[in-house]
């Protein structure tokens, strides 16, 4: 279970906190003792450094004593560091490495993590105490302590991490003798010491008397410089004296200039010096060579020291660390999976397109080994650029998949010169940097925070950073790696996804490594569903079991570099046999941890025995372990086993710090704060390698089951009632001890039967996910609560649906969240909450374009209200006439009030027809026409600004649709007058919208595509505006297609179909996937477009006639057409025009749609190819008569286009050119390329060269390879 993590965004404890500005977009946080952060109460400060303040710190009441670090200032480059520093080592364990403990990010910004309390003095005191300079320490202590310096170092470059600031301060020696290395704050890692800024920010890093030489001019500082810091403590210890001293700049200098001095130099004359004080002083000179390459390392090190250790063995070294197969510096086999992913860089740098490459497999299987060694190969044969993270189980950060990928992109950024980072700079900066505040270092911004909601603002966010990363991979090849994806969170998935989309997605590799012991987690379900890898270029590496001779050769060069005397090579084939080629596996065996139990064939038999064979005792301990699921602590684990915990032995808290130079004086003396260290159980279980212990040492001792299998056995050896009892006892425990996180304390007494406390804890879960924007999971949750609730409580239930009610339309849930409405409108208390209710329901049904559902709800809320409503088109037609009559006997004088001045019934009454009418308008226009006619009379007798204003705007649009363009202009006037009053943006934007909708409506399509992309743009800075969003982003896109923009459809509408169906807003869904259809028709993919196009159709079916069904119907008849099916395209209008309720809904179609038109271009492509000539060419001049009386824009250059193809069929040469001439003249006015360049090439075939090589130009410039389908199909002839 992860720890629980407060989603508090603030300090509590009175005024315990106080923020101070800071400079540019960095605060600082003076934080009080006693303070409450993040769910920590703070106990006692123990000291402050330059990154932040260390406390004391405890979770819950009985929790464990901690050191909890928070980082001070919150500007990025400070935020970076401070993350890098817990995520070195999270998961690196060593005895002689600071145990971290848990990351917490708060929606505030505020920073801070939990490690273990350790009290020491500094390296150099410990081993010289009061010696007097110029005189010898005890050696047999410095060389003690050194053994265990080297220890912990080497364990940590096995780990690929240097710690680049070794210095007395920073390595602690407790009382016990235990040296413990500190402060990872400029940690970096070695498969990055070479990356452009990913290991730096710019700044030199350490300190000056310690750092390496190639520290102090910029160069990579290896692990070499980690041994160049301890040759000079060791320096130090043997002298009492530095090597280098004077002032920061003579010290760099000196350094990279010249030899450090003799340490046997510095000593009295009269100090003794034998053998082990020479080897001591041998190894410091080594140690401290300019050269890198001639320092020592760790095996140099040991050999150099005393050869036996106080036990008697020879000093050795692990070879791997916590971090697995990634850790082993020995990489043997893998070339199929390495040529793999050769494969896919290849191709992103030969068609400058991204590859995203998902490795997967078992633990322990060697991806992040395989990765590792790749990303060494395309950074030194290709200069590439890596930008890599890793999901940490324990974090507590927003979009954790990604998070540490963006750090290192805003090291890589603070890295350029400023004109290069100017070069990066997205357009979209503001929800960037609100996105990922990280970056806001990078660049001189002065953005403004904007107030969108939060999906618009993940969404522009997330173009921010693509255009970033485009940009960065336009510069050099980039490579961009996720580690333990299982880990992120389903945000992240879906950010991922949308990265990687089209159009113009980042030219980069990505790779995403995950387990597949837990593929079925939902974040993996979405990374790699069908509809997440549609359209992309995705590859899939598994890594499985090493063949027999890779898992053979691994075994022989981990058995030679653990004793290169005797490398035992015969084990190594049965190392190799019973691991089953488990990279992991191997290495434990050759270590001696339990080789037997890795033989899968037997173990759950083998457990199943073991368990029985166990102490009552031990099997409670281990049952408490299996059921809790996952690293539990073991103060939780000893209390549910009934108090077991008065056996623990613990030292004394008070006396307890993590930085001895940060403490009060009198703290300097003690010993290491330990919390539960010791039970006989527990000790019994883990040398019987049935549990794993995380950590040893205090606060952060956690233990789990050695193997998933051994936990699944254990379990299922608990009979129901004993099952029910371990999660009660897990539950009441976790409350005591703190750390178990809400919802899995809600599982324990779900389980466990405290089914209120189950309630609590979930309903305490749901509103933290909500908070945090994951509404997926804060809608799971509710649903959760309300099974716990149950039918007891009719309230509290109640209560719980309408919050579900709320998530599932910040989903885009709106039919799901509309049947919930509805159905809480049926148990409301009044009749005003249930009308309340209705609306609600009716406006997201329809807003989710379940138009029936909708309509059905609205009803009775407009017959409770006194309002009628029509039955069926027919009578909603004359109602609307009835209104209209009435209105222009009125007209549209009004009497501007506030809302209180209003009746508020009659409020009430506009607010239900609203309610629909909005939606219902982007779908049909019956319904829609009488609602607006209704609604706008009672807003101009109720005067109210906000209310009137949707009216006016609307009855605009309408004049405007029908060729009343003077009438429309009058009342958008009007309009106008009354938003100056108005505050919200929503207003504003709505006047913009209705404004480009009339150009486009007046035949201004440049003006009309202009407007709409502007307001897109404004929109950014509007919350509340989805439903305009839509309707823009869908006209935007049709105009588009009038002006020819073929290319930028096929390149967006992907991106754009997606978008909308992850918002839910179905009638946008609808529109732009027939308009993919077309575009993919327009590109010769016929095949896929009447798939896409049949699939869209299945997923709309109202019981009225809308707008979508007259795209589908039209976009049928226009694909049949690029077919070369002109028979087929006219059976499809024949049938829209043959039906009246259609026919109705086709005329009021917005101004670019024309079945007649449509019609008449299909018959006469039959006439030309033969097909019942004479009939057609009369019904064709009848359609053209038609057509000659609309007011439409383009329908003149089209009818003369029409009127050129029959002169064609009656081989009038003459007739067809001027036809031809007088079309191109308008659509050349109207900036109609497609159809331009269409009537263009029949100029051409008539001998206009000009036309000819102005025609090729416009197709090229789309990429249209045969541009005879849609020349035929526009211009036939």
């Amino acid at each position: 279970m992860q720890p629980e993590v407060s989603d508090d965004a603030t300090v509590t404890a009175g005024s315990a906190a106080k923020t101070v500005a800071g400079e540019g977009a960095s605060t600082y946080q003076r934080i009080d003792v006693g303070a409450v952060l993040g769910g920590y109460e703070l106990l006692r400060r123990l000291g402050a450094g330059g990154m932040g303040e260390v406390f004391a710190a405890r979770r819950g009441k009985h929790g464990p004593v901690l050191a909890l670090k928070v980082l001070s200032e919150t500007r990025a480059t400070r935020l970076y560091r401070f993350k890098r520093e817990f995520r070195a080592l999270a998961d690196v364990k060593h005895d002689n490495l600071i145990a971290l403990d848990q990351l917490v990010v708060l929606p505030s910004g505020q920073a801070f993590f939990t490690m273990e309390l350790v009290h020491g003095d500094p390296f150099v005191d410990y081993v010289r105490g009061d010696t007097p300079p110029g005189q010898l320490p005890n050696l047999v202590r410095l060389e003690r302590a050194l053994r265990q310096l080297i220890a912990g170092v080497h364990h940590l470059h096995l780990a690929r991490c240097v710690h680049r600031d070794i210095k007395p301060s920073n390595i602690l020696v407790t009382v016990e003798g235990r040296v413990v290395i500190l402060d990872f704050g400029v940690v970096s890692e070695l498969s990055e010491a070479s990356d452009e800024g990913m290991t730096r920010d710019g700044q030199m890093m350490g300190t000056p008397a310690y750092m390496a030489p190639e520290q102090t001019g910029g160069q990579t500082a290896g692990p070499a410089a980690d041994y160049y810091a301890i040759g000079t403590m060791l320096f130090e210890c043997l002298t009492g004296t530095l090597p280098f001293t004077g002032s920061v700049l003579d010290i760099l200098i000196d350094k990279r200039q010249t030899q450090a001095p003799d340490p046997a130099s510095q000593l009295d004359a009269r100090v003794t010096r034998d053998g082990q004080a020479e080897r001591l002083f041998e190894l410091c000179r080594r140690s401290l060579a300019i050269d890198p390459e001639e320092r020592p390392g760790s095996e140099a090190f040991l050999a150099g020291l005393r050869e036996r250790s106080e036990q008697g063995r020879s000093p050795s070294i692990r070879v791997s660390v916590s971090r697995g197969s990634e850790a082993n510096t020995t990489f043997v086999g893998r070339k199929a999976e390495l040529a793999a992913l050769d494969a896919a860089f290849g191709t992103v740098s030969a068609t400058v397109s991204p590859v995203a490459v998902h490795v997967r497999g078992n633990s322990g299987q060697g991806k992040s080994a395989l990765i590792a060694q790749f990303l060494t190969r395309v950074r030194r044969d290709h200069e590439a650029v890596v930008l890599r993270g890793r999901c940490l189980e324990r974090e507590s950060v927003p979009y954790k998949g990604i998070d540490a990928v963006v750090d290192a992109l805003s090291i890589y950024l603070r890295r350029l010169d400023e004109l290069e980072a100017a070069r990066l700079q997205p357009r979209h900066l503001a929800p960037l940097l609100q996105l990922f505040p990280v970056l806001s270092d990078a660049w001189p911004t002065g953005a403004r925070i904007l107030d969108l909601d939060p999906a618009e603002l993940r969404r522009r966010g997330l173009a921010g950073l693509r255009e970033v990363l485009a940009r960065v991979g336009e510069r050099h090849p980039l490579v961009v790696y996720v580690d333990d994806f299982q880990w992120a969170d389903v945000d992240s998935a879906r950010l991922v996804t949308a990265l990687m989309r089209p159009p113009d997605p980042p030219a980069m590799l990505l790779i995403i490594t995950f387990r597949d012991e837990v593929a079925e987690r939902e974040v993996l379900q979405l990374l790699t569903a069908a509809e997440a890898v549609e359209g992309r270029d995705v590859r899939e590496i598994e890594v499985g079991p090493l063949p027999a001779a890779d898992a053979h050769e691994l075994a022989v060069a981990l058995l030679t570099e653990r004793d290169p005397a005797k490398a035992e090579r015969d084990a190594a084939e049965l190392y190799a046999r019973r691991a089953q080629g488990n990279p992991f596996y191997i290495g434990q065996m050759v270590l001696g941890d339990d080789a037997h139990s890795s033989t899968d064939v037997s173990l759950d038999r083998l457990v199943a025995r073991r368990i029985v064979g166990l102490a009552q005792a031990q099997r409670r301990v281990l049952a408490t372990v299996a059921v809790a699921g996952g690293p539990t602590p073991v103060e939780v684990v000893l209390r549910a086993c009934g108090g077991a915990g008065a056996e623990l032995e613990t030292m004394p808290e008070d006396n307890a710090v993590t930085r001895p130079e940060l403490a009060p004086a009198d703290l300097r003396d003690g010993a290491l704060e330990r919390g539960p260290q010791t039970s006989p159980d527990i000790a019994a279980l883990l040398a019987a390698n049935l549990l794993h212990q995380q950590s040893d040492r205090d606060g952060g001792v956690r233990i789990e089951a050695a193997h998933d299998r051994i936990r699944e056995v254990a379990v299922g050896e608990l009979s129901p009632a004993e099952l029910r009892e371990a999660h009660l006892a897990l539950g009441q425990a976790f409350e005591v001890f703190g750390g178990g996180g809400s919802e899995a304390l809600a599982e324990h007494f779900s389980h466990g039967g405290d089914h209120a406390k189950a309630l609590e804890y979930t309903l305490e879960a749901a509103k933290d996910a909500a908070a945090a924007l994951a509404f997926e999971r804060a809608a799971q949750l509710y649903r959760r609560a309300l099974a716990l609730v149950g039918g007891r409580d009719h309230a509290r239930r109640r209560q719980l649906e309408l919050a579900l009610a709320e998530q599932l339309v910040d989903l885009g849930r709106g039919a799901e969240a509309g049947a919930m409405f509805t159905a809480l409108a049926s148990g409301a208390e009044t009749p005003q909450s249930a009308r309340d209710l209705r609306r609600r329901a009716a406006s997201e049904l329809v807003k989710a374009g379940y138009l029936d559902e909708g309509m059905d709800a609205i009803t009775p809320v407009l017959r409770d209200v006194g309002l009628w409503q029509p039955r069926g088109p027919v009578t909603a037609i004359l109602g609307t006439l009835w209104n209209r009559l009435l209105l222009g006997i009125r007209g549209y004088g009004f009497s501007s009030r506030e809302d209180a001045e209003v009746p508020p019934r009659l409020l009430e009454r506009i607010d239900t027809l609203l309610a629909t009418k909005t939606g219902l308008s982007h779908h049909e226009a019956i319904f829609a026409g009488y609602q607006q006619s209704r609604a706008i009379r009672l807003a101009l007798r109720a005067g109210e600004a906000r209310r009137l204003i949707r009216c006016l705007v609307h009855d605009a649009a309408i004049f405007v649709a029908i060729g009343r363009k003077e009438k429309g202009d009058a009342l958008m006037a009007r309009a106008r007058e009354l938003v100056a009053g108005v505050a919200e943006p929503e207003f504003h934007r709505v006047i913009e919208y209705v404004t480009a909708n009339h150009l486009d409506h007046s035949g201004d399509w440049l003006g009309a595509v202009a407007g709409f992309e502007q307001l897109h743009e404004r929109l950014d800075e509007s919350p509340n505006s989805g439903w305009i969003r839509g309707a823009t982003t869908v006209q935007w896109m049709y105009v588009r297609k009038l002006l020819g923009r073929f290319a930028l459809l096929r390149a967006e509408l992907p991106e754009r179909v997606a978008t909308a169906r992850d918002l839910g807003v179905r009638h946008e869904h609808i529109s732009l996937s027939v308009l993919s259809a077309l575009t993919l028709a327009i590109y010769g993919e016929l095949g896929p477009a009447r798939r896409l196009l049949a699939e869209t159709r299945e997923q709309w079916h109202p019981r009225q006639v809308t707008f979508q069904h007259i795209l589908l119907a039209t976009t049928e008849i226009e694909i049949a057409m690029l077919a070369g099916e002109p028979a087929k395209a006219v059976e499809a209008a024949e049938r829209v025009l043959g039906n009246t309720k259609v026919r109705i809904v086709a005329a009021m179609m917005p101004s670019h749609v024309d079945v007649y038109e449509l019609r008449a271009r299909s018959r006469v492509r039959g006439a030309l190819e033969g097909h019942d000539k004479a009939r057609s060419l009369k019904l064709v001049r009848k359609d053209l008569a038609r057509l000659r009386r609309s007011h439409k824009a383009q329908v003149a250059p089209q009818a003369d286009t029409i009127e050129a193809a029959l002169h064609r069929c009656e081989d009038d040469a003459a007739g067809a050119e001027a036809a031809w001439r007088r079309a191109a003249a308008g659509f050349e006015a109207l900036a109609m390329a497609a159809h331009l360049a269409a009537v263009r090439t029949r100029l051409a075939e008539l001998g206009d060269e000009q036309a000819g090589a102005e025609a090729r130009a416009y197709f090229e410039a789309q990429s249209i390879d045969d541009p005879a389908r849609l020349v035929n199909a526009l211009a036939p002839g």
